[in-house]
């Protein structure tokens, strides 16, 4: 039992819940940042939504943001309602005070936990008792700055945080995403700033989408894409800093996200080669995935193709199976955080894991370790970046292999890694030197 929870610990330490103020070493402060309001249309029913950022710092000053997004309760009346008076309104032009939508209770006791932590007034109060003049004006806006829209559906533009663990991205275009909800299945559209511009069904969105491109007068894309997958509780956000010395080069950065904990690699895998499918125009696409995004691409070669797929940079991944994840897999703590995906990752020989084919790419693999025989974490065999054993990560077949020293969460943004990873798409060799260092495949 010791070691199962001291195995729990270092994964969870790792792998993200560390970043909620979950499981931390050390004494953290956390208070709320912003609280943005919105609305969330699902047929004719709209309900009050909130997007919740908080700040967090350790006692040693290291600092980390969280966010979630949250349904609060329905608009009385739903769509029908809201569209009648804010029409009714505008036709004949009258300025009345009338809120939308009428102010209800968030809970039992009349306040939201989330709303004591900033001790101070409601922040939903601005939303809830805006005048139906400032919600029309709202409406007005949104007409402007989405020509998408269509009169018979209200389509504020709402900031979002971008869909980082509820929301599937399912087509790209420049920084703009269409995205389906996990739960409720509807869709949304939202631009490069992570501004809602529309929702409603797949079609809706796509038509949105098509009035932007001409309305914007959006260039087709082309040359080259590199779409990057994260690790299991990471969000597309890890790759800001490779994006930055990609884009350098010209190409079209594509950080994919996708809800790791809430599906099985499947599901990834399908996903993906929805936004490889959307990409059109684009000539040469190179994937780069870290952990268990290396697993979805792995998966994605097994049931779907593209030729314009040329390269693959895998980093971090357990290709052979996480030691970790089959210690914890009956745990239910491990279970309900990490989800059918964590379930996938045992490195038994009959698990899912051992199934999947090699990259049908020509590839390369970027592993961490510590560089001694016994690695950072005393609980899997060998050297190790923490959670990923050098042997489990060294797939047989890659052109080209590169050791770095560091830890498995840390990898995306570790710039010995990032300036590899450029490298390799560019010229196939991971070092400066040219010299490559392949896995030969076992006899």
């Amino acid at each position: 039992m010791k070691r199962l929870g001291i195995a729990l610990l270092l994964l969870v330490s790792h792998q993200g819940l560390v970043s909620l103020g979950l499981l931390h070493g050390t004494a953290v402060d956390t208070y709320v940042e912003s609280i943005r309001p919105g609305y969330l249309l699902m047929g004719d029913e709209v309900w009050i939504t909130r997007d919740i950022t908080r700040r967090h710092q350790d006692a040693i000053g290291r600092e980390w943001t969280s966010h979630r997004d949250e349904v609060l309760e329905p608009v009385p009346g739903g769509l029908p309602e809201i569209e009648r008076q804010l029409f009714q309104r505008a036709s004949h032009q009258e300025n009345v005070g009338e809120t939308i939508p009428e102010r209800r209770a968030l809970s039992s006791s009349g306040e939201s936990p989330e709303h004591r932590d900033l001790n101070e007034t409601d922040p939903l109060s601005e939303l809830y008792t805006a005048p139906l003049d400032q919600h029309l004006d709202w409406f007005h806006a949104a007409q402007r700055s989405s020509p998408a829209m269509s009169p018979g559906r209200l389509n504020l533009p709402t900031p979002t945080f971008g869909g980082r663990q509820f929301w599937s991205d399912l087509q790209f275009f420049r920084g703009w995403r269409i995205q389906q909800h996990i739960y409720s299945g509807h869709f949304r559209l939202i631009d490069p700033s992570d501004i809602r511009r529309a929702w409603g069904t797949l079609d809706d969105c796509q038509k949105a989408l098509d009035e932007e491109k001409r309305a914007r007068n959006l260039a087709p894309m082309s040359g080259t894409a590199v779409i990057a997958l994260h690790g299991i509780l990471r969000s597309s956000q890890v790759w800001r800093e490779m994006e930055k010395t990609m884009e350098q080069d010209g190409v079209t950065f594509v950080r994919l996200d996708y809800p790791s904990t809430q599906k099985p690699i499947d599901e990834f895998a399908a996903q993906l080669h929805s936004v490889i499918q959307s990409l059109e125009g684009i000539d040469e696409i190179h994937l780069v995935a870290h952990s268990l995004g290396g697993l979805v691409v792995r998966k994605w070669c097994q049931d779907y193709s593209d030729t314009r797929v040329r390269r693959l940079v895998m980093i971090g991944t357990p290709n052979c199976g996480a030691e970790m994840a089959d210690m914890l897999q009956r745990n239910w703590l491990y279970r309900g955080v990490f989800g059918p995906s964590g379930q996938q990752l045992i490195a038994n020989t009959a698990g899912y894991i051992s199934k999947l084919p090699p990259p049908t790419m020509e590839f390369a693999v970027i592993a961490g370790a510590k560089g001694t025989p016994d690695g950072y974490n005393p609980l899997i065999p060998g050297d190790d970046d923490g959670i990923v054993t050098l042997k489990s990560a060294f797939l047989p077949g890659a052109v080209d292999s590169l050791t770095v020293r560091g830890l498995h969460s840390f990898q995306p943004w570790n710039p010995e890694i990032i300036e590899a990873t450029r490298r390799y798409l560019k010229t196939g060799a991971l070092r400066e030197s040219g010299v490559r260092e392949p896995i030969p495949l076992e006899q």
